[in-house]
């Protein structure tokens, strides 16, 4: 049984000064031209259990609770005020179960939930003239169910996951002036897939271990929002355009992700390896 309590607390001051400039119109260089505050407090505790209740049967589970709290004030580079306060509380259980057949082979299922909160810059972001409404928090359900086995001379592990998304928080594609990612909420999408993972000796000195993933990321009835403006040199914003495209890919999740290593040790204290790593094609929207 473990027992555990977080308290943390952030604080920044967000500024900018004139550092050059060719005509002043009594501005000078050092001038102050924008300041805003930002905090973050974050608190939590959690309860881990792990009993075995036979030989070969092991029950686990853990709760957790966070309380997170947002303050933001004052104006941004661009003057617009952020003042703005954000509460959010998460109440995140798992729960599951392995079972041992014998000194070598083990499968196992857990169950978990969990909530995530937006960033301060989606906040900000999202609080600019012709935004988007305020970002929602996220959770997310997750369901595994997978295999081990280990031997003196292999080892193998196979994982099955589905990962059911209520407001995922995702990139759009799109960066903010100081090249941080623009998200937004999608209302269902789903990750799910397989992972393996292995090796064996060939020698005692020469090792190969490997590992591979599938996933299947989607977005379930995709509503993409398209930033609109009157005309090409004024940029005033209007109203977002609604694009309906049903179920998409989610951006930057590729299909495949994998990676090999070959090692050879020989002495105790210098070994050499040769690694490879691929990854499939992937979308830098959504």
């Amino acid at each position: 049984l473990s027992i555990g309590l977080d308290i943390s607390h952030f604080d920044n001051d967000h500024y900018g000064k004139v550092r050059w400039l060719r005509v002043n119109n009594g501005i000078f260089k050092g001038h102050e031209w924008y300041r805003n505050t930002g905090t973050k407090d974050d608190y939590g505790g959690f309860i881990r259990a792990s009993y075995q209740l036979t030989g070969k049967l092991n029950l686990f589970g853990d709760v957790q609770y966070r309380h997170i709290y947002y303050k933001m004030k004052g104006p941004d580079d661009d003057l617009l005020l952020l003042d703005q306060n954000h509460k959010f509380d998460f109440f995140n259980p798992k729960a599951g179960a392995s079972y041992r057949f014998n000194s070598k082979n083990e499968v196992y299922a857990s169950f978990a939930t969990v909530g995530r909160e937006p960033t301060r810059s989606d906040f900000k972001d999202a609080s600019k003239e012709g935004g988007r409404e305020l970002p929602k928090d996220e959770r997310l359900f997750d369901y595994e169910l997978g295999y081990h086995y280990t031997g003196s001379n292999a080892r193998f592990s196979l994982n099955f996951y589905y990962m059911d998304y209520k407001d995922q928080i995702l990139s759009t594609g799109k960066i903010n002036d100081v090249g941080y990612p623009i998200m937004e909420n999608v209302t269902d999408s789903y990750r799910t897939g397989v992972e393996l993972s292995g090796g064996f000796n060939i020698t005692k000195q020469l090792k190969f271990d490997a590992n591979i993933a599938f996933s299947y990321s989607k977005i379930k009835d995709y509503i993409n929002h398209l930033d609109m403006y009157d005309n090409a040199t004024d940029w005033a914003p209007l109203p977002q355009k609604e694009e309906h495209l049903g179920t998409v890919d989610i951006g930057f999740s590729p299909r495949w992700v994998s990676a090999a290593l070959l090692s050879y040790a020989p002495t105790d204290n210098l070994s050499f390896g040769l690694i490879g790593k691929y990854v499939s094609k992937q979308y830098y929207d959504n």
